[in-house]
């Protein structure tokens, strides 16, 4: 399992990114490769034990599926404060 860190704790430097990227996306950093947003929970989804899961992240990848992963994926993001879990501190970057 991947270690998880918030942009604001991590130093971005390390890994090649820039706070604008961090904070507009979530980003895997694995093996060299830097994956932001729909292709990080991809490559998350490629790593996993269970078949269906690998399928799905590799199928993301994909088009069309990729250009429905991309959407979904700025979709959660835009309101990931209302979903179950989220705070006003998820609200970053929206008036």
């Amino acid at each position: 399992m991947p270690e998880a860190s918030p942009y604001q704790w991590t130093d971005l430097e390390h890994y090649g990114l820039r706070e604008a990227d961090a904070a507009a996306r979530v980003w895997l950093v694995a093996d060299g490769h830097r994956h932001g947003g729909h292709r990080a929970v991809a490559a998350l989804l490629t790593h996993q034990p269970r078949a269906i899961l690998r399928f799905a992240g590799h199928l993301m990848l994909l088009p069309p599926f990729s250009w429905l992963a991309a959407a979904g994926y700025a979709l959660v993001a835009r309101y990931r404060y209302a979903l179950p879990g989220g705070t006003p501190a998820c609200r970053v970057g929206q008036q």
